[in-house]
């Protein structure tokens, strides 16, 4: 009963992602979505590849702005540089797909399987994005105003949270992004962007801040047991700094 109510909400994401994104997608089979990426202008834009199968693909050439790949298996799939603006990647394989400098502004990732999955210096400018990530690598992203944070009013399965162990987020850009309950569990965040963002309660246990800028973000009952804050920037301005659990390293105010 509980996996057959998760379907149907995630369905119901999948509908409402149609109104949200201002283009109705055009439902394609396989062998249309084929023919479409063996030519040169690959447009796919508007066009619904939902449970297509992409592995071992080079999509780079593609134009896929409001794509739908609702549980599609993308595993392996080139998609560097692609514009998937308003994309809908919920349920998606992407298993060692390589999204780096992909445009994903403003696109919703919800419970994509993610191995080594590839967003370096992609744009999540917007994006929501929630899942078991691990290694991910988001080295140099753009995720300005990111909805990487938990929502409570939307958990048909219990608690689903931006989850990553050992991810890479170096110079990324999360300035003003929700990342509350997010998980960064020995996570490289070197030099990462932090400010204004909601860190609320985020585990940071064992991450590496060094050089980051953590400006106006509020980091109440947030994680920092073992963190390493060595050089870090704007602590003085923190919210919630009182709050914090655990011993972090060079972290005195």
């Amino acid at each position: 009963m509980k996996i057959f109510y998760f379907i149907a909400v995630i369905a119901l994401w999948a509908s409402s992602g149609l109104v949200m994104a201002g283009e109705v997608r055009e439902k394609i089979t396989q062998e249309q979505a084929i023919g479409i990426i063996k030519t040169k202008t690959c447009n796919l834009a508007n066009k619904d590849l939902g449970y297509l199968k992409f592995e071992n693909m080079n999509l780079s050439h593609c134009n896929m702005e409001n794509v739908s790949l609702f549980g599609a298996d993308s595993r392996n799939a080139n998609l560097s540089g692609v514009n998937l603006k308003h994309a809908y990647l919920n349920l998606a394989r992407l298993e060692n797909a390589n999204l780096s400098r992909s445009d994903l502004t403003n696109a919703i990732i919800f419970q994509a399987i993610f191995d080594k999955t590839n967003f370096e210096g992609a744009n999540l400018t917007n994006a929501r994005m929630i899942g078991t990530l691990g290694a991910v690598n988001m080295a140099g992203a753009k995720i300005i105003k990111g909805r990487f944070g938990l929502d409570m009013g939307n958990q048909p399965m219990g608690q689903m949270k931006f989850d990553s162990v050992g991810g890479n987020f170096s110079n990324a850009n999360f300035e003003g992004a929700d990342l509350n309950i997010a998980s960064f569990l020995f996570g490289n965040l070197r030099g990462a962007n932090l400010r204004n963002t909601n860190l609320y309660r985020a585990e940071l246990s064992k991450a590496d801040l060094t050089g980051a800028d953590l400006t106006g973000a509020d980091l109440t009952d947030a994680i920092v047991d073992g963190a390493i804050m060595k050089d870090v920037k704007g602590l003085k301005s923190v919210k919630g700094w009182s709050t914090v659990k655990g011993k972090c390293e060079f972290c005195s105010q």
